[in-house]
C-alpha cells in the first residue's frame, strides 16, 4: 500500500499556490488573548505536575478556519493554545485542538462547523498521562450561545462577552473529566509584531507528551504548504519525518508476531486439552498456563507497537528474545527426549520470525522526527 504522505504534501503545495501563496492549512484565523486556570485535582490526581498543581496562566489563542471554505459553508475550526510559562520560565505548551465530537469514536474526528460554539474541540490524537492515553478536549461552557465562525465577527463578539470552555480529558470507556477553564477574551495586541508559531511536539510537558499517530501526517501537510507559497523552514525545524514506508515493513512483522505470540499463548489456556492432543500431556499444567499467559502479554505488548523507530525496536527486542528462548527449548529438549519430537514444528516457525526480523534490516535511528515549527498552525 502506498504511503499518504506524498500524496498530502502535494495536495497541501496546491492549495497554497491556488490561493497565491496563501497557507494550505488554517488560512483565515484570529489571533487572541486568554487565561487558563488548571484546577485543584482534589482528591484524584492526574500525576503531571502541572495538572496537580493548579494555577492561572496567560493563553495566546489562535482560532481558526482549517480548510479556508467559503465562509457560508461548514469548516473544521481550530483552536491553538499555547499556555504561557506552563513547562517552566518562558517554557510554553503549546495544545492543538479541532472541532469535533465527543463520544468515544467522533472525538478523534474533525467535524466541520458554523458556529465556534456548536460543539467540543479536541486533540483528536491522544496525550500519554502517567496511567494512561488521554485525548485532551475543551468544551464550551454556554450552551445554547452561537458565535460567528467570521475572523472580524469573532473578534467583535468576543470583546463585547468572553467565550468560555471547560478542558478535560477522558481516555477509552473514561468518562470527561475537567482539570482546567479556559477563558477567550480579546484580541491578541498587534499581532503582526509579534508573530506566534505553535508546536505541540516541540512545546510540551515531560511528563504529559503527545503521541505521535498525527505527527507524520501534519509533518507532511505543513511541509508541503509551506513549499507551495515559497516559504522558507522555519529556524529550529527538526529533522524530517521518517517515510511511513521505512516502518511499515517492521510494523507489519511486529503486529504478525505479537498476534501469533496471543494465540498460541492463550491456547493452553483456553483448551489445555487440545493442546496437549498436539504436543504431549503435560505433568505441572500450571506452569504450561504461566509460560502461555506470558508469551500472550509479550504478544499483546507487540500489537500495540507504536509506529515509531523506538517502539518498533523494542518491539523487536521482545520478539526476536521470544523467539530464540522457545527455539532454545526446543532444539534442546526435543534431543532428549524430555518433550515431543512435535515441538520441531514450533522450532521452525521461531526460525521464520527471526528471520523475518532479520530481513528487516536496521531500524532508524531516533524517534519519528517532528514537523517543526508549523508557524501560527498555518503552515
Amino acid at each position: 500500500m502506498k504511503t499518504p504522505l506524498p500524496s498530502l504534501r502535494a495536495l497541501a503545495r496546491g492549495l497554497a499556490r491556488r490561493r497565491g501563496r496563501r497557507p494550505a492549512l488554517h488560512p483565515d484565523g484570529l489571533l487572541l488573548s486568554g487565561v487558563l486556570d488548571v484546577l485543584p485535582p482534589g482528591d484524584r490526581p492526574w500525576g503531571v505536575a502541572w495538572l496537580d498543581s493548579g494555577g492561572r496562566y496567560d493563553v495566546t489563542v489562535r482560532w481558526s478556519r482549517a480548510a479556508g471554505l467559503p465562509e457560508r459553508l461548514p469548516d473544521g475550526l481550530g483552536l491553538a493554545l499555547k499556555v504561557r510559562d506552563a513547562a517552566g520560565p518562558d517554557r510554553p505548551l503549546d495544545l492543538l485542538l479541532t472541532s469535533s465530537g465527543g463520544g468515544p469514536l467522533t472525538r478523534h474526528l474533525p467535524l466541520p462547523r458554523t458556529d465556534a460554539l456548536g460543539g467540543p474541540y479536541s486533540t483528536l490524537s491522544g496525550y500519554r498521562f502517567p496511567d494512561r492515553v488521554r485525548v485532551v478536549a475543551a468544551f464550551p461552557d454556554e450552551p445554547g450561545r452561537g458565535l460567528p465562525v467570521r475572523p472580524s465577527e469573532l473578534a467583535a463578539a468576543l470583546t463585547r462577552r468572553p467565550a468560555r470552555f471547560r478542558l478535560c480529558a477522558a481516555a477509552r470507556g473514561e468518562p470527561w473529566r475537567q482539570f482546567a477553564t479556559l477563558s477567550v477574551r480579546t484580541a491578541h495586541p498587534d499581532p503582526a509584531a509579534h508573530p506566534v508559531a505553535f508546536d505541540p511536539y516541540a512545546a510540551s510537558l515531560a511528563d504529559l507528551p503527545p503521541t505521535d499517530r498525527l505527527r507524520a501526517l501534519r509533518e507532511a501537510a505543513y511541509a508541503g504548504s509551506r513549499q507551495g507559497r515559497g516559504a522558507a523552514e522555519p529556524q529550529g525545524a527538526r529533522p524530517p519525518t521518517h517515510d511511513a514506508r521505512a516502518l511499515a515493513r517492521p510494523l507489519a512483522v511486529a503486529r504478525a508476531q505479537g498476534l501469533f505470540n496471543i494465540v498460541g499463548g492463550s491456547w493452553p489456556l483456553v483448551s489445555l486439552r487440545s493442546f496437549e492432543s498436539v504436543y504431549g500431556a503435560k505433568t505441572d499444567r500450571w506452569l504450561q498456563r504461566t509460560s502461555g499467559a506470558l508469551l500472550a502479554s509479550a504478544g499483546y505488548g507487540m500489537l500495540r507497537t507504536e509506529p515509531t523507530p523506538a517502539g518498533l525496536r523494542q518491539a523487536r527486542r521482545i520478539g526476536v528474545g521470544t523467539a530464540l528462548t522457545f527455539l532454545a527449548i526446543d532444539l534442546v529438549y526435543v534431543p532428549r527426549r524430555v518433550i515431543p519430537a512435535t515441538y520441531l514444528m514450533d522450532a521452525a516457525k521461531e526460525i521464520a520470525w527471526l528471520a523475518a526480523w532479520w530481513r528487516v534490516g536496521r531500524l532508524p535511528e531516533g524517534d519519528v522526527g517532528g514537523m517543526g515549527r508549523v508557524g501560527d498552525t498555518t503552515g
